[in-house]
C-alpha cells in the first residue's frame, strides 16, 4: 500500500521519536504510515470505532504498550518514550519485514480465501453465514 505515497513521503521517521496519535478520531492511514516506517505511535483507545483504530493496529503489531489507558498516563508516555524511544523503534524496525499488518500479499491471499468461501456457498444455495477466515502462512 506504501507505493501509491509519494517518493520519500515516509522518510520522515527517522529524525522523529514518537507519533503522537489524536484522540476520539485516530489517525488512521497516517499513524499506519507511520508504524510502517518504524516509528512508534502512542494513542488512547476511546469508545467508538473511530477511536480505535491505532489501538487495533498496536494490538496487531503485539505493542499494546503504546496504548494508554487514559489522558495521564498518555502524557506520562509522551514525556518518557520522547525522552528515548530507541528500543521500541528497533522493535518495530524488525516488524516491518514479520508483522502480518504489513504483509499485503498474505493480506489479499487472506481475504481472497474469504471470498471464494462466500462464493461457494453462494454457488451451493446456502443462506449466508458468519465465519473466521483461518489465518494463513506468512510470505
Amino acid at each position: 500500500w506504501t507505493s501509491f505515497a509519494p517518493p520519500g513521503w515516509t522518510n520522515f521517521a527517522p529524525p522523529l521519536t514518537l507519533f503522537l496519535d489524536t484522540f476520539r478520531f485516530n489517525a488512521s492511514t497516517t499513524a499506519l504510515d507511520a508504524l510502517w516506517a518504524g516509528l512508534p505511535t502512542l494513542t488512547r483507545a476511546g469508545n467508538n470505532a473511530y477511536s480505535r483504530l491505532c489501538a487495533s493496529y498496536l494490538h496487531a503489531l503485539g505493542m499494546s504498550e503504546l496504548i494508554a489507558r487514559d489522558t495521564d498516563d498518555y502524557v506520562e508516555q509522551a514525556i518518557r518514550l520522547g525522552q528515548d524511544g530507541s528500543a521500541l523503534k528497533a522493535k518495530l524496525a524488525g516488524l516491518r519485514e514479520t508483522a502480518p499488518l504489513f504483509d499485503a500479499s498474505r493480506f489479499t491471499r487472506h481475504l481472497d480465501a474469504a471470498y471464494r468461501r462466500i462464493w461457494r456457498r453462494r454457488c451451493a444455495g446456502l443462506a449466508p453465514e458468519s465465519f473466521t477466515q483461518p489465518a494463513l502462512a506468512t510470505g
